[in-house]
């Protein structure tokens, strides 16, 4: 197949998944509650809040289901803030609403129709458990409607038309009922950092628990973006590989001539590396959506580090993207995923037990699928552009893997003497010398000098893969 037509499937993958996320899972912007904050706990705001429209109201947590409580209970050791925060999100919710607040969900109906006030009647979120009613307080509340995905601040809540009969669902003395202040937000001011920053100071994470709208991918919808992904990361490396093919006959640098012609001498080896690791990205994609309450849990980690304050690698890099400089981006992005990522995870480990690094780095592709796996809609939106990162950071790490699994083949292989292919042509080789072949030990030192040239090649590959992150991140947040 000629490299050129590799160019095919990249661009239907990314068609694919632009398509299955506007027809499929883009929810409607100018849907009430669409964007927004749920910010729970007791006290006054720190300082006022002059954006959004905010309503105090009240909420009562409802039992989780038991596999919820089981990863809720496993999380014992975490920080109580940690475990408050999860335990929120693990929870279904009843929300009290305002009657006007209430109407403007009218036109916003899955199905079903809305509560009536004083009747012991609810509405559903898209994602609340499936219920015909809830037995609360000696009370039987009917779900008489169900709500559209688009209203992600309420996906996983019920909702109650506010009514003084409705006082004793909330009592105050239930620690299960807390205040809440439901801010309703525009998609503008929702994705600015400054408002972000606005509501974290108002709401400071100490007194409050935050929660934002987290819509799940359909079933369908889920199974076409992740194909398209799929699709995308194939032909990139189908591309990828062309241009090393390309590279190996035309550079002569030595540094950088030798590892290309290896790339080029082993392509089963080299394809074989790209499709279990970007196999084991799509396979922890799945595994993710099959387990929602793991996703939470894992990006809540993710999310509370880079956010931090700390000396984390994590806390360092999402400082640098928050500063809004890209040059100060790119130089943390390069020097965590090259020095961090890839010399000491990929290379140095196989070096003192051959090819290991390969396993650290299959490892890291499957929490990548873990992470970043389309099971939400947002996480969908960004992957459309982050796909591209995915395929540029994810080729240096698989450049080192397949490096060091050559120090095992190297050192294990035939004893027969190594051959250094000619820069002119491949298939002309020369023989190394005896001693360079008598010897396991030869063998393994020249697979390590071949390591430390090609990290040269994997070092040009992660600098443009920290440019293209920091530049789509950056711009991003900045929409």
């Amino acid at each position: 197949m000629r490299t050129w037509a590799w160019a095919v499937p990249t661009v239907v993958g990314l068609a694919l998944m632009i398509l299955s996320f506007d027809r499929l899972l883009k929810v409607d912007p100018e849907a009430p509650w669409a964007h927004g904050f749920l910010c729970i706990g007791q006290g006054e705001a720190a300082k006022p809040l002059d954006v959004g429209t905010p309503i105090s109201t009240r909420l009562r947590y409802l039992p989780a289901s038991a596999s919820d409580q089981a990863m809720l209970k496993g999380l014992g050791g975490a920080a109580p803030e940690t475990r408050a925060a999860l335990g929120a999100r693990f929870r279904p919710k009843l929300i009290e609403l305002p009657v006007d607040a209430m109407s403007l969900l009218a036109g916003r109906l899955r199905e079903g129709r809305l509560p009536e006030r004083g009747k012991d009647e609810v509405l559903a979120g898209s994602q609340a458990p499936h219920e015909d009613q809830l037995n609360i307080a000696g009370r039987a509340l009917k779900v008489v409607g169900v709500l559209q995905p688009s209203v992600g601040l309420f996906s996983d809540s019920y909702l109650a038309p506010k009514d003084k009969s409705l006082d004793g669902v909330f009592p105050r003395s239930d620690p299960a009922v807390q205040p809440v202040e439901v801010i309703r937000m525009s998609a503008g001011e929702f994705g600015n950092r400054k408002i972000l920053a606005q509501v974290i100071e108002a709401f400071p994470r100490k007194s409050f628990i935050l929660l934002v709208p987290e819509v799940r991918s359909g079933p369908s919808a889920f199974a076409l973006y992740l194909g398209g992904q799929a699709l995308f990361l194939l032909g990139g490396t189908g591309l990828l590989i062309g241009l090393y093919r390309w590279l190996s006959g035309r550079v002569t640098w030595p540094v950088l001539a030798e590892p290309l012609q290896e790339l080029a001498r082993r392509p089963r080896l080299l394809w074989g590396v790209h499709l279990i690791y970007f196999g084991l990205f799509v396979v922890g994609a799945v595994a993710i959506y099959q387990l929602p309450a793991l996703n939470t849990v894992l990006m809540a980690a993710v999310q509370g580090e880079l956010s931090s304050k700390g000396n984390g690698v994590l806390a360092v890099a999402g400082r640098a993207y928050g500063s809004g400089s890209m040059i100060y981006a790119v130089v943390v992005t390069f020097i965590v995923n090259f020095f961090l990522g890839s010399l000491a995870m990929i290379t140095l480990p196989s070096m003192i037990i051959p090819g290991a690094g390969a396993l650290l780095a299959a490892f890291r592709a499957t929490c990548w699928g873990l992470l970043l796996g389309p099971s939400q809609v947002i996480l969908a939106y960004v992957m459309r552009a982050h796909s591209g990162t995915l395929l540029l950071e994810g080729e240096g790490y698989i450049l080192a893997a397949f490096f060091a699994l050559l120090i095992p083949i190297y050192l294990f292989g035939s004893s027969a003497p190594l051959q250094k292919a000619a820069v002119a042509d491949l298939l002309e080789l020369e023989p190394a010398s005896e001693e360079q072949a008598s010897t396991a030990w030869s063998r393994f030192k020249h697979a390590v000098v071949l390591n430390l040239k090609a990290n040269v090649l994997v070092a040009i590959v992660l600098v443009v893969a920290a440019c293209y992150e920091a530049f789509e991140v950056i711009s991003m947040a900045r929409l």
